[in-house]
Parts: structure tokens; C-alpha cells; sequence
């Protein structure tokens, strides 16, 4: 049984259409763009402890910060394209949903815990397991869904989509406002406390999903 989509109105968007077009016209396979959103998610992991012992030692660390936000924007495009690639090319593998899937779980750990890198409260490292820890069980209800016969549901409030961009935006306020501190914390510490809390939610919300689905019950 193949995934469901995710809904985005980014895939009729004149630049989506056109570089999907490229990358399937130059023999690009969707796999290989889901396998490169790894290496994108591991450069923003890079950038980030990097950027870390940059600010220990003194050095120059705030372009680093921003450096990774960029890493984790190509991510999603990458996660944009696979899908586009595959269905309104015509590119799809009969390994397609497992490339389309397995990577993001890397992908998120890779990016939640970098992301914990910038924070700089004492248990930062303790909320970038917990993050990714979430994060990977918000996507196993969703495919457990699937499995069991119910609707596989994208519910937020911090799907991936929704993680990405709660990260990007603290990264890209650390880099610009980095005296804006309280009490040994800074504004990663509270994006990665909102990324844990709304994706604890979103596992309540898909769950409960899935069982009236299964009950037969209205969602």
C-alpha cells in the first residue's frame, strides 16, 4: 500500500512545477533526491556544532547559524521534489515509500539535535533526544495508521513541515538577536520546548485519529 500525500500548495507553485520538470527531464530518480535530503540535514548538523565550538572558543559563530537554516530549507525542498518527481513524473520505485520516508526520520534526528547544539541551556542535548524522539513517533502513528487500515492523517500542530520552520525561525533569530538570552537560556532552548510540547500533542491527535477511524467514529 503507497503512502498518502501530504497536502502542500507549494507543489503548484510555478517554481516547484519547473524544477520538478528539470530534475526529471536531467534522469534525476526521486530516491537519489530523498537520500540527498540526508546529506542536507547532515550539513545543517555540521554547521550547527560547528557553530557551537565557534561561540565557546570566541570565534565568529552567528553565519554558521544560518548556514544550517539554510541546509534545513534545501531538506524540505528535497522532500518536495522526491514526491513531485515520482507522481506527476511518472518516476515512482516499487521501493518509493521507503525512500520517501526512512530518510526523514534520519533527516529529523539529524536536525533536531544539531538544533540542540545551538541552544545553550544545560539540558539542551536531554530536549534534542527528546525532540527527535517525538518527532520519529509522530511519523509512526501516522504509517501505523496505514497498517492497521485506518486514514493515514499529516496532523500538526508540529508536523514535519511545522518542526522545520519553528527550527529555521529560532535559528535565524539566535544569528540576528544573539544577546536575546534569560536565565542561561536562549530562543533554540524555547523553539526546541515548543517542538517537543506541539509534537507531544500531534502524537495524541493522530492517535486518537487513528482509533476513531478505526472504531468508525467521526474525526
Amino acid at each position: 500500500m503507497g503512502l498518502e500525500r501530504r497536502e502542500l500548495t507549494s507543489r503548484n507553485t510555478t517554481w516547484a512545477r519547473s524544477l520538478a520538470r528539470k530534475l526529471a527531464h536531467a534522469g534525476v530518480t526521486p530516491n537519489a533526491i530523498s537520500i540527498f535530503s540526508i546529506a542536507c540535514a547532515g550539513l545543517a548538523l555540521n554547521c550547527f556544532i560547528y557553530a557551537d565550538h565557534q561561540r565557546i572558543v570566541g570565534e565568529s559563530w552567528r553565519p554558521f547559524i544560518l548556514l544550517g537554516a539554510f541546509f534545513i530549507q534545501l531538506r524540505l525542498v528535497c522532500n518536495l521534489m522526491d514526491g513531485m518527481v515520482a507522481v506527476e513524473h511518472g518516476k515512482k520505485t516499487v521501493l518509493g515509500d521507503i525512500f520517501n520516508d526512512a530518510p526523514d526520520r534520519i533527516a529529523d534526528a539529524f536536525i533536531l539535535m544539531g538544533a540542540a547544539f545551538v541552544a545553550i541551556g544545560p539540558h539542551r542535548i536531554d530536549f534534542g533526544w527528546l525532540c527527535t524522539a517525538l518527532a520519529i513517533l509522530t511519523a509512526y502513528f501516522r504509517t501505523l495508521a496505514g497498517a492497521v487500515g485506518a486514514k493515514q492523517r499529516y496532523l500538526g500542530p508540529m508536523a514535519k513541515q511545522h518542526r522545520m520552520a519553528t527550527v529555521t525561525a529560532a535559528c535565524a533569530l539566535v544569528a540576528i538577536f544573539p544577546s536575546l538570552e534569560y536565565d542561561g537560556h536562549n530562543l533554540m532552548d524555547a523553539a526546541l520546548l515548543v517542538v517537543a510540547v506541539g509534537a507531544l500533542f500531534t502524537c495524541w491527535r493522530r492517535l486518537s485519529a487513528m482509533v476513531a477511524d478505526l472504531k468508525g467514529e467521526s474525526v
